[in-house]
């Protein structure tokens, strides 16, 4: 690797900060999905900004695994409540 292509601390907090989303549909238990997206808020939450969006949260979930306070949490409505807008918005369109 050449020098000039090096990633350096300096580069890293001169980058650019992200507003980011998050969504899932549910965030209350432990899961392989849960986990990832928690995996990554951790690594996130401290060069970017994070809103997680999702229809059920756990907070105790988050802060057992240290996200902090700074991301924001947005609670969807449920999936059913989704659906039925959706279809709504289909048949408005016939």
């Amino acid at each position: 690797m050449h020098a000039k292509n090096r990633v350096t601390p300096r580069k890293i907090q001169s980058a650019r900060r992200l507003n980011i989303a998050v969504v899932i549909p549910f965030l209350d238990k432990y899961g392989g999905a849960e986990r990832y997206v928690i995996e990554c808020v951790r690594f996130w939450q401290y060069r970017h900004d994070i809103t997680i969006y999702a229809s059920e949260i756990n907070k105790a979930l988050l802060i057992e695994h240290d996200t902090g306070e700074a991301v924001r949490l947005v609670k969807l409505t449920s999936r059913l409540q989704w659906i039925k807008w959706i279809i709504q918005l289909y048949l408005k369109q016939w």
